[in-house]
C-alpha cells in the first residue's frame, strides 16, 4: 500500500458506522462490517493535500468519509487534467485492487476531508467471497469511463462556453445548496484554473467567459463560491451546440 503523505490517523470515526454508510458496503452484515472495520484506518487531510501521485505503486482502496477531492494527470506543459470530482460516499483507488498496477491519476484534497483506507490485501478475499462486491467495484469503473468518454466527446464536440455551462450546471446539481427559488451556490471552491482543468480549457478562456455572466447576471462569486443566479440560462447555453 502506498503510503498517503501528511496523514493522521482519526480519534473520532466509528469505522463500523463509517463503513456502512458507504454504497459500496450497502449489502453488507454486521459480522462482515465489522471484519472490515478490523482492517481499516481512518484519516483526516488538511485542503489542498496531495493523496496520491499518478505512477505510484496502487495498494488500496479510499472511501470519501466526508470533504471533497479531485482526481487529476498532471500534463507535461504543467495544466493538470482534471478527471473527476469526488465527495462522501464515493471511493477511489479500485482499479489497483483488480491489477495491483500503479496508480493511473493523481488525488488531491479540495478541502478538509477524512478518508478510509482499505488495503489490497485485506480486500481480495472479501472481493473472492462476495461477488456481490466485485460487481459494485466493476460498476463504479463502469461510471468512472462512462464519464470519461462523455468528457472527451464534449471536448471535441462542444465550445469553450457549452462546456464550462454544463460543468457549472453539473456542479450545482451535485454540490449546489439553493439560497432561493432562484439562486443556487455552488459550496466547493474551485479556482479558474481548477475550471479549466476541469473542461479542457485554459484559466483566461474561463476567465472571459466568468465575467461575461457576471456582467449579465447569470451568476456571480461570494466568498470564493460561485452563486448560479440564472441556471436556465446556463442549462440553455450547455445544450447549445450551433
Amino acid at each position: 500500500m502506498s503510503s498517503p503523505r501528511t496523514k493522521r490517523e482519526s480519534p473520532v470515526a466509528d469505522l463500523g458506522q463509517v463503513l456502512a454508510g458507504v454504497p459500496l458496503f450497502s449489502g453488507f452484515g454486521p459480522e462482515e462490517i465489522q471484519a472490515l472495520s478490523a482492517l481499516a484506518i481512518a484519516r483526516r487531510y488538511p485542503a489542498k493535500q496531495l493523496i496520491l501521485r499518478q505512477g505510484e505503486p496502487g495498494g488500496a482502496l479510499f472511501a470519501i468519509v466526508s470533504g471533497h477531492l479531485k482526481a487529476f494527470t498532471p500534463g507535461i506543459d504543467g495544466h493538470d487534467t482534471l478527471l473527476t470530482i469526488m465527495g462522501p460516499g464515493e471511493v477511489f483507488g479500485e482499479v489497483s485492487l483488480f491489477d495491483g498496477e500503479p496508480r493511473s491519476a493523481s488525488v488531491a484534497t479540495l478541502d478538509k476531508s477524512e478518508l478510509v483506507i482499505l488495503s489490497r490485501d485485506s480486500l481480495q478475499p472479501l472481493l473472492l467471497r462476495s461477488p456481490a462486491l466485485a460487481v459494485k467495484l466493476l460498476e463504479v469503473l463502469a461510471r468512472r469511463l462512462r464519464h470519461l468518454s462523455q468528457r472527451s466527446e464534449d471536448i471535441t464536440s462542444l465550445d469553450v462556453s457549452c462546456r464550462l455551462a454544463k460543468a457549472l450546471v453539473k456542479l450545482a446539481d451535485a454540490y449546489g445548496e439553493p439560497v432561493d427559488p432562484e439562486k443556487i451556490r455552488i459550496q466547493l471552491k474551485l479556482s479558474q484554473q481548477e475550471l479549466g482543468d476541469l473542461i479542457g480549457a485554459t484559466r483566461e478562456s474561463v476567465n472571459k467567459h466568468l465575467r461575461l455572466w457576471f456582467e449579465q447576471g447569470v451568476a456571480r462569486k461570494e466568498a470564493g463560491r460561485l452563486l448560479i443566479c440564472d441556471r436556465r440560462a446556463l442549462e440553455r447555453m450547455a445544450e447549445y451546440t450551433g
